[in-house]
């Protein structure tokens, strides 16, 4: 987007036109790792320590931390792999705050 059109340049931003292709994978090895960073969409307190504290209790060790109200660190229990533990993660249900308790992300 450009001044002219009502827009704002943006340096780090772009459009990709008719899309794009890969050419080659990212190295990823998941199954290795022994923590990951789970990132909440919107910050809020409530949420985090409730993700935490679900977290602690289902798995009955400290797996999760909550850092920040946006972000939580996660560490596997031992004996399990990441891909286990981040399945099992994926299929709980969590009580959170519905309440939005602020605008900004």
């Amino acid at each position: 987007m450009n001044s002219k059109g009502g827009g704002k340049n943006h340096a780090t931003a772009g459009m990709i036109f008719n899309g794009a292709t890969i050419e080659r994978e990212l190295p990823n090895n998941l199954y290795s790792k022994n923590d990951a960073t789970l990132s909440l969409k919107i910050r809020n307190f409530a949420n985090a320590i409730a993700i935490q504290k679900t977290l602690n209790k289902v798995y009955k060790e400290n797996v999760a931390t909550a850092v920040d109200p946006k972000t939580i660190k996660l560490n596997k229990p031992s004996n399990m792999s990441m891909i286990e533990f981040l399945a099992g993660i994926e299929s709980l249900s969590i009580d959170y705050d519905k309440k939005q308790k602020n605008n900004y992300q």
